[in-house]
């Protein structure tokens, strides 16, 4: 009785201090699992697809994050070209060969400057050759003989009345039609000898803002050479190069790096023709205080889609903790998501 007394005794004292001992172990971080003084400073698993990270290793291992602003769209910049607009009212061409010179009291037109309908913008002196000129001075020789006949014959016509004692003219036809025939042929006269001298004057067909002027005063041009453009009202178009495919079908929107409150109208995309790529045709409003001119480069920021992008990583880690991260397939706008060292986190993984 004596040893089985002892027996369980003992037994009971094992007993207690083993729960002693259960009660008074190491403590466990939230959701880790228990770890000696020496795995305290090293990255860890603690759940499916959770990491436990000290700070002093984050720092060492050179994480970043930053905040998810938009999971929507993603923003890229690029340098844009500007282009004429296809509803300008159009481009001013040589009718004819010539040399250009200087409009009466006027400068030369420069790029950016409101011209009004019908203004004049410069003149142009036809080129004749020797056979030409002798045409048109033969030609005019000619008008002059008509003209010397009608004004001898109208000069006829008013001693005729004169001398039947001074008749209106209203009521002599004879006379009418002398003193027409006079006007029309002194008209004929003139317009000849204004071919001759050789100046035409080459007027804006619209109101606008002067886009390019292509040529210089003195400049010597062939018939229907491009000479002057007008935009219409200010408008304008940007171009805007693209080399990626996944880009090209993901624009959604546009607007001017310089000026966010300047929306441009996305009009279409369409492949280059003489080398690779696509280019994003993009419509400015209009901008009369300072109007975009053709031919300068803008900066132009573009909003794509983030669906469908080949390039997106398929998961992210995401600072749910100070000292804990966790790998998603995707993040919320607010989240906190490692931008810089998320490979050396997959590696702990």
């Amino acid at each position: 009785m004596r040893v089985a007394r002892v027996l369980v005794l003992a037994t009971c004292a094992l007993a207690g201090v083993a729960a002693s001992a259960h009660e008074s172990g190491p403590a466990h971080h939230a959701g880790a699992p228990a770890a000696t003084s020496a795995d305290a400073q090293r990255p860890r698993r603690v759940g499916p697809d959770r990491l436990f990270v000290p700070k002093s290793v984050q720092h060492q291992l050179g994480l970043r994050t930053q905040p998810v602003a938009d999971e929507a769209t993603t923003r890229v910049t690029r340098l844009g070209e500007v282009l004429t607009h296809p509803d300008a009212p159009g481009a001013i061409t040589a009718p004819e060969p010539g040399r250009l010179e200087r409009a009466d009291d006027a400068g030369w037109p420069v790029p950016g400057q409101v011209v009004r309908a019908g203004q004049t913008l410069a003149v142009l002196v036809p080129l004749m050759n020797e056979r030409d000129r002798a045409q048109r001075r033969a030609a005019l020789a000619v008008i002059d003989q008509k003209l010397n006949l009608a004004r001898v014959n109208a000069a006829r016509m008013r001693m005729q009345a004169d001398a039947r004692g001074g008749a209106p003219a209203a009521d002599n036809l004879y006379l009418e039609q002398a003193e027409a025939e006079l006007a029309t042929q002194e008209r004929i006269a003139a317009l000849a000898r204004e071919g001759l001298q050789g100046r035409v004057a080459l007027r804006a067909p619209a109101a606008g803002v002067l886009g390019r002027a292509r040529v210089q005063p003195g400049a010597i041009v062939a018939a229907a050479d491009p000479l002057f453009e007008i935009s219409g009202g200010g408008r304008a178009r940007v171009m805007v190069d693209l080399y990626d495919a996944r880009a090209a079908s993901r624009l959604v929107r546009a607007h001017l790096a310089q000026e966010p409150g300047v929306e441009l109208a996305v009009r279409g995309i369409e492949p280059h023709t003489t080398r690779p790529g696509w280019r994003a045709l993009l419509d400015a409003p209009a901008r009369r205080d300072a109007p975009l001119l053709p031919g300068a480069l803008v900066e132009v920021r573009l909003e794509l889609s983030a669906a469908n992008d080949a390039n997106a990583p398929r998961a992210v880690w995401v600072h749910v903790e100070p000292e804990l991260f966790e790998r998603r397939t995707s993040a919320s706008i607010g989240d906190r998501v490692v931008v810089s060292g998320a490979a050396l986190l997959d590696e702990y993984r």
